[in-house]
């Protein structure tokens, strides 16, 4: 709602709210189910009718029934007061808000089995095994919590001319994350733009420019979500708390309290500190247009736990609170780059943009106790820590004469099996020769082709994407429970065909380079990089004096394909997919033909 004011010109009040309720109820009833077989051989006593064998088949014997219900409660309320002025050639805008949120959830789960009769699918019909839980599965909807947010945030902008333009702005955010005394941080951030092209003196000195700006900009975010070692929503981290397990005493077992996340009254706001800097353009009456930006971001104060210097014989290190300690660094380019050109009745437009982004752990909380090598710190957040493949063992000759002790990896090595670099040189593979690659599954160049030609009533639109930089763990179950990838059977060590390069097929992980910890080594990660087609349309727009024949304002006929071809390295599945199992749905190649009719 917009409250305005016939006293006071550009002066209005929005008043905003929201409510989401949301209500899940589950019911399951499990009863046991049978498989009825036939020998071809045995009869019924009429010698007519098939004697079938009864056996069950499903993995529980009694009717069980698990009952569930949640309930979720959303609220937002809002209120912001603007003022908008022109004062001749100078502009003003002023805002102030502020947003109340507020989450409540409860959830609570019912469970029984033992049923005499499947009649009956209530829970007071059960017998004796009986379960009731919930409320405690953080990060899921199998949760209950109370949650608070509560914001006052500001606006101020001013221009003089289109030339000289400046925006401040402010949030001080206060979350139900924090201890009170912690519980609000200030966020502030500033924008400045120059339009050089509006200056009076610009079209006489750099009259090869159509239009020129130059922007920059400095802000502060903040982030007060906090997670576990396993990802899960950690709250009130603040609070001395208590976990009910069970443990047998004098041969009973009985209903314990343990203690819970150890209490840190005095983290608060993870930061975020992005700066950038653009410059925007076009030359030769707006043929060729460009963007350019820089971009610096740092994230300070991150909320992390102290689990790599606290060592695990204190038994805390599965509680630790969390702590303003984490630093990582982001910083790259982005550009797009574009021609538009005509010839008579022939248009077209030509687009380029792409941007890489390089990303550092500047600290976290890690074990120094392994090698340097091995740190996660310098490096892109999650990036692989793999043993470095040396090819594959050719036959028992190689075998024989390999210096390195290969006792710590498998207590027999035969031929086909893989080898690795000593990377510690201490004439041994173990743990000490993984190595801190300095990639992950994110790339860190991303690129898109545009391409719009039109020629009267046709039109061509084609656009290409692709990325760099990334790596992805392949393997797949093959072997007892399925086929090998067709890539895997070409590349592989045979008795008929021996390799130094591939190993022997595994199944199922059964080798010490598919599975355990030696299966993260370097021949197991795959490049992702790759150039898509990824949409193709041709179109023609049929005149306007032909539609209004028929009685149409407009009428289109197209014919467009999505996912086309591909051109990547290995080439044996789609390179967008973080899943190197193959469990995935892959993008399906479609092609579409249709008539788009306006009336």
């Amino acid at each position: 709602m917009d409250i305005t004011n016939p006293w006071i010109d550009g002066l209005k009040l929005t008043l905003m709210g929201s409510v989401d309720k949301t209500i899940n109820q589950h019911k399951i009833w499990e009863t046991p189910w049978y498989l009825y077989t036939w020998d071809k051989v045995s009869y019924e006593a009429d010698g007519v009718t098939p004697k079938l064998n009864k056996v069950i088949r499903s993995t529980f014997s009694d009717a069980r029934l698990t009952q569930s219900t949640g309930n979720k409660l959303n609220t937002n309320l809002t209120a912001m007061l603007s003022y908008d002025k022109n004062f001749g050639d100078h502009s003003l805008g002023i805002m102030a808000g502020v947003t109340k949120e507020e989450a409540t959830a409860d959830y609570i789960q019912a469970y029984r089995r033992e049923y005499i009769s499947t009649a009956i699918d209530q829970p007071f019909f059960g017998g004796a095994t009986q379960l009731i839980s919930g409320g405690d599965n953080p990060g899921t909807d199998d949760n209950t919590y109370n949650r608070a947010r509560l914001g006052y945030y500001g606006r101020v902008t001013y221009n003089y001319q289109e030339k000289y333009l400046v925006e401040f702005l402010w949030r001080r955010d206060g979350s139900s994350f924090f201890y009170e005394d912690n519980r609000f941080g200030f966020f502030p951030g500033i924008l400045v733009g120059w339009n050089i092209s509006n200056e009076g003196w610009f079209s006489n000195s750099l009259s090869v420019f159509s239009r020129l700006k130059l922007r920059a900009s400095y802000g502060t975010m903040g982030s007060d979500q906090v997670y576990d070692e396993n990802d899960e929503l950690v709250e009130y981290a603040f609070l001395s708390s208590y976990l009910p397990g069970n443990y047998p005493i004098n041969s009973v077992v009985a209903t314990t309290l343990i203690e819970g996340i150890v209490a840190n009254k005095d983290f608060t706001w993870e930061r975020a500190k992005n700066a950038n800097i653009g410059l925007d353009g076009a030359f030769f009456q707006n043929r060729l247009d460009f963007s350019l930006e820089y971009f610096h971001n740092t994230r300070t104060e991150m909320l992390i736990q102290k689990s790599g210097s606290t060592p695990a014989t204190t038994g805390i290190a599965p509680r630790l609170p969390p702590v303003n300690l984490g630093e990582m660094e982001n910083k790259g380019f982005e550009f797009t780059l574009g021609y538009n050109g005509q010839s008579g009745d022939f248009n077209y437009r030509i687009g380029i943009n792409a941007g890489y982004n390089k990303n550092k752990i500047v600290f976290m909380d890690e074990t120094t106790a392994n090698p340097e090598y091995q740190w996660q710190t310098g490096h892109p957040f999650e990036a692989y820590l793999a043993y470095k493949s040396a090819g594959a063992f050719l036959d028992q000759a190689a075998i024989d004469n390999e210096e390195l002790d290969y006792s710590e990896v498998t207590s027999k090595l035969i031929p086909g099996d893989m080898r690795f670099e000593d990377v510690s040189g201490d004439g041994k593979i173990n743990a000490d020769d993984r190595v801190r690659l300095d990639k992950s599954d994110v790339p860190n160049f991303n690129f898109g082709i545009t391409m719009n030609f039109q020629y009267k009533n046709f039109d061509l639109s084609i656009l290409f994407q692709g990325a760099t930089g990334a790596l992805l763990p392949f393997g797949t179950e093959s072997g007892d429970i399925g086929n090998y990838m067709q890539y895997s059977h070409n590349n592989r060590w045979s008795i008929d065909n021996p390799s130094s390069t591939d190993p022997r097929l595994a199944i199922r992980g059964d080798t010490y380079y598919t599975g355990g910890n030696f299966g993260a080594n370097t021949y197991n990660l795959f490049n992702k990089n790759y150039i898509r087609l990824k949409n193709l349309e041709l179109g023609y727009n049929v005149p306007m004096q032909a539609s209004k024949k028929v009685g149409l304002s407009g009428l289109r006929i197209y014919v467009n394909g999505l996912n086309l071809v591909t051109w990547d390295k290995q080439k044996i599945f789609d390179p967008e997919s973080d899943n190197g199992a193959g469990s995935y749905y892959p993008q399906a190649r479609v092609i579409n033909t249709g008539v788009r009719i306006t009336f």
